[in-house]
């Protein structure tokens, strides 16, 4: 989406650059553009990707010959989930003469791209040789041949083209690597072969390390195999290294350490991401008041808790903790209390209307936004505040 708004932004100002050197029609045809990019980059900034798809089906209407705009509405029909209809914009535009090298690749990658998404990868063989003619160290020519290589259960062919991903697909190239050979362990653990599964995983993390999904799996393959140790170490390691991932990681961590006996050993480990981490491992800090609660240590997981609600009012989950400790330790009128307020905000907040656009509060009569002009669809009157 980023991307998009740039290029689009680059238009519009290469747009007014122009607008000098034109007579006087011309400048009527550019302004006319303008306007309508303008339009349409509004609109993407609002998040209203449907407006800017029916502007650009205007300009094409009004020019055929703007390959630009064709891969941008596939673009935001992309975003939009309709890839299908993305694949028949980027089918229009193969059968053209696009003399722009740069041009008919971008062509290419976005076909090739949808058809991927689309687990229709064989489809894609034939644009794929086509790109690799034109661009023969592209890093999507090694993303076909990975999925080419799963489709036929190839695994060696597949870690071979993954490998030449990770080196030369920079950044996003590493994420995708990352992905497919999550997905191909995934495969391999289907078939029975879970020495050859967790070897994929192992090589994931080892060029991903921070790869939160290779890590899970990793985990419960061991833990299939009665191998407690070794998932909850893998567990463990990766919540060390990524704390965001511990609504995923903590519930196995319990079960894990349960299992060995060694819940005591789980208290420790939380108790060092959270000095590591700070106040935003919430889910860890309330790991630790689970586990109070389990030795029957109430006052302190209350306490526990009403720290983590200093720091984060809002977080849902500590304010049902903090009620229900409140009732174990006899506070049940106080808790009756902040109940009562809290069912009076939820119900302010469902009364209250913003802006879908930009989250402006609104007039119960409001037919537009003050703030960012976006006219208010009648069919959706009411949108419920943050």
């Amino acid at each position: 989406m980023t991307y998009l708004i740039i290029a689009l932004l680059g238009l519009v100002l290469g747009t007014i650059l122009l607008l000098p050197f034109f007579g006087a029609r011309g400048r009527r045809g550019l302004k006319s553009m303008l306007t309508r990019y303008q339009t349409i980059t509004d609109a993407l900034l609002a998040g209203d990707l449907a407006r800017a798809g029916r502007e650009l089906t205007e300009i094409i209407r009004g020019d055929t010959d703007d390959i630009g705009a064709y891969l941008k509405l596939a673009r935001i029909l992309r975003r939009q989930g309709e890839l299908e209809r993305a694949v028949a914009v980027h089918r229009s535009l193969t059968a053209r003469q696009i003399g722009d090298r740069s041009l008919r690749c971008e062509v290419l990658h976005g076909l090739i791209g949808d058809l991927i998404e689309l687990h229709r990868v064989d489809e894609a063989r034939p644009w794929a040789e086509e790109l690799r003619r034109l661009e023969r160290r592209d890093p999507l020519l090694s993303r076909v041949e990975a999925h080419l290589a799963l489709e036929a259960g190839d695994w060696d062919a597949a870690r071979r083209a993954l490998a030449v991903l990770r080196r030369g697909g920079g950044r996003s190239g590493m994420g995708e690597a990352a992905r497919v050979g999550t997905y191909m362990a995934e495969l391999q653990a289907a078939a029975g072969d879970l020495p050859g599964a967790r070897k994929t995983l192992e090589g994931v993390l080892g060029a991903a390390p921070g790869f939160t999904p290779a890590a899970l799996r990793l985990g419960d393959l061991w833990q299939q195999e009665e191998n407690f140790e070794r998932g909850a170490g893998i567990w463990t390691d990766q919540l060390r290294r990524q704390p965001q991932a511990a609504p995923a990681l903590v519930p196995r961590l319990e079960k894990a350490y349960f299992e060995l006996g060694r819940f005591g050993d789980l208290e420790r480990v939380f108790e060092e991401v959270i000095a590591a981490a700070g106040s935003e491992a919430i889910a860890v800090r309330l790991a630790l008041v689970r586990i109070a609660v389990r030795k029957g240590d109430a006052e302190r997981a209350l306490e526990m808790v009403e720290e983590l609600q200093q720091q984060h009012p809002d977080d849902y989950e500590a304010q049902r903790w903090q009620l229900y400790l409140m009732l174990e330790t006899g506070q049940g009128e106080e808790a009756r209390r902040m109940l009562k307020a809290s069912l009076e905000d939820a119900r302010g907040a469902a009364e209250q209307r913003r802006c879908p656009g930009c989250g402006q509060e609104l007039e119960a009569a409001a037919v537009r936004c003050p703030a960012c002009r976006r006219w208010l669809d009648p069919a959706h009157p009411v949108a419920a505040g943050k």
